[in-house]
């Protein structure tokens, strides 16, 4: 992937947090500036040690969430719970981890967040996505449904390649 497509998929990622992040009073130039570090927060395939303090905060949150979600994966795998009793604990989350919209950026977010997943070989948590009737993967129409929902069709061009090479690599490892 090319800096300039990782940098557009990690602004999509970051988009929500950095309404949380930006303080009360801060100008227009901190704001930009905030914004282009968050940027590059969640950049799949950059090495270690390329990231701000604060962009791999935000990694590690969108990983903690992630690797939950893989444990409950595994929960329902293994039949130590069914979506039955998963549900009720579950189910907001995943239902608006996959929410349709026909909102751009929201569709932009989701399709980089659904790529993350792929790419990071979170199998887990698309495995728990199809229990409760979520089929995320990059071939689907869920999946295309973010993407033909995007306003910037080369970024979603981009996504959805990156996420079909991902789904045909070896499974089990994380890049």
């Amino acid at each position: 992937m090319s800096a300039s497509c990782s940098s557009r998929v990690l602004a999509c990622l970051a988009a929500p947090l950095m309404l949380a992040c930006v303080a009360p009073g801060q100008s227009e130039q901190e704001q930009r500036e905030q914004s282009f570090e968050l940027e590059v927060a969640t950049a799949p395939g950059l090495p270690p040690g390329r990231y701000t303090s604060l962009e791999a905060a935000i990694r590690d949150c969108y990983d903690a969430y992630l690797d939950g979600l893989e444990r409950f994966g595994s929960f329902l795998s293994t039949g130590l719970a069914t979506v039955r009793t998963l549900r009720p604990y579950l189910g907001y989350w995943l239902d608006d981890l996959a929410a349709r919209t026909k909102d751009p950026a929201d569709a932009a977010w989701t399709a980089a967040v659904l790529t993350y997943i792929q790419f990071y070989k979170f199998e887990g948590v698309q495995q728990l996505m199809l229990a409760f009737g979520r089929d995320i993967a990059p071939g689907g129409r869920l999946y295309s449904s973010f993407t033909d929902a995007m306003d910037d069709k080369d970024l979603a061009k981009s996504l959805k390649r990156v996420a079909l090479e991902a789904s045909r690599s070896t499974p089990g490892q994380r890049q």
